[in-house]
């Protein structure tokens, strides 16, 4: 249970940590930090500053992907070609995952709310988002009922700057404010936190190594805390108990090369490494657990490059090792696993006028389709991101 509470801090951080096209993202290497773009605006809102007006919809999730069923819209205004005034940006059912845990599940907030402002002036560029998100249920079965409901406030300010002629370094730091509850009216159980933050960072820069070559390093940080209180039905003193030190703390990087070997053609290559770690106590049962999901080092690589005026083809390729070690103090169980995952994509973006539509084709079409017809399920296209500039740009 308790493993489930930091999980859902952990989902909600590493969530935020995306691009406005998340289609395009997901053909390249599942990186976003090694495209130089201006689409990370969810961890540094200053590259909103960047945007014309715009309206886009995304459809499908970027992780898991197993979850393809929910869609996200974002519309973005700016006065002039010069964004004299800024860019506002509203970003509506943006995050969306759950973490089971048992027979109880905490949900990350459905639906969201994101209001972006950012400012380019001259070779420095600010941006701020504000974040607010809630969401509620109530499961019936066999007349009984369990109530759950996730509420997220949070603030997110960012900053960017050019270092030279083509090189920039890119800031954000995110602060949430984060409550849930959860109450099975069968069992009489409730769980309810008494006050949940959590806190991240990001940094990265862009070194220009010639001319057609960038140097991408970044770097990551996420912590939480959070006190928690279960209640049992059973009055008994010992079933009833608070657990008043749960944190959580992550750190992450990488560095990687963007590559310009021809025109109109992007290679990126590089790798990333996370660490995270939990540590939960429970005074009552002096009861500590304490898990690291260490080293998850990943090898990315990722290209695009226009066919003609209006077609552009992307390929990308990821192998991660995952390694976990988790110590249960209060039953002393110790436990590791080590394993590892290759994803693949092939991707299209297509440009109609002023309507840009990117496209990802499903992992198990490629490997174990293609299947229009003959009862299987599996679609073409895992996601899809549509994109209307009516700026005039």
């Amino acid at each position: 249970m308790k493993k489930g509470f930091i999980a859902i801090l952990a989902v909600l951080l590493f969530a935020s940590v995306a691009s406005a096209n998340m289609t395009r993202i997901a053909t390249m290497g599942w990186n976003d930090a090694l495209l130089w773009d201006e689409e990370n605006i969810f961890w540094c809102p200053a590259l909103a500053g960047g945007y014309p007006s715009e309206i886009l919809v995304e459809l499908g999730t970027y992780r898991p992907k197993d979850s393809l069923a929910n869609a996200s819209v974002a519309v973005f205004l700016t006065n002039d070609e010069m964004a004299s005034m800024g860019v506002l940006g509203i970003v509506v059912n943006r995050t969306t995952a759950s973490v089971p845990n048992g027979d109880l599940e905490f949900m990350a907030p459905i639906p969201s709310f994101d209001l972006i402002y950012a400012k380019n002036m001259g070779g420095f560029g600010v941006g701020g988002m504000l974040t607010f998100a809630r969401n509620s249920s109530t499961t019936e079965q066999a007349g009984d009922s369990t109530d759950k409901s996730t509420m997220v406030i949070g603030f997110t300010p960012g900053v960017t700057f050019a270092m030279g002629e083509k090189g920039s370094v890119d800031l954000g730091f995110g602060f949430q404010m984060i409550s849930f509850s959860v109450e099975d009216k069968r069992s009489g159980e409730t769980w309810e936190n008494d006050g949940a933050t959590a806190m991240g960072g990001n940094l990265r820069a862009m070194l220009p190594m010639g001319e057609y070559v960038f140097f991408i390093p970044y770097v990551g940080f996420q912590m939480s805390s959070l006190n928690w209180k279960y209640t049992s039905a059973d009055p008994s003193p010992d079933t009833t108990y608070s657990v008043t030190d749960s944190d959580s703390t992550m750190f992450g990087g990488g560095f990687g090369l963007n590559i310009m070997p021809f025109e109109e053609t992007t290679v990126i290559v590089g790798f990333e490494v996370g660490v995270s770690s939990w540590d939960n106590s429970s005074p009552a049962f002096s009861d500590s657990i304490n898990s690291y999901s260490t080293m998850t080092p990943a090898f990315v690589f990722g290209a695009e490059s226009r066919f003609n005026s209006w077609m552009t083809g992307r390929i990308g390729a990821r192998k991660t090792f995952f390694s976990s070690y988790s110590d249960e103090g209060y039953a002393g169980d110790k436990s590791s696993s080590a394993t590892d995952a290759f994803q693949m994509a092939l991707g299209l973006g297509m440009v109609f006028g002023d309507f840009t539509i990117d496209a990802m084709l499903d992992e198990n079409f490629l490997f174990e389709g293609p299947n229009f017809i003959g009862g299987f399920t599996t679609a073409p296209n895992a996601r899809l991101t549509a994109t209307y500039n009516f700026s005039g740009m």
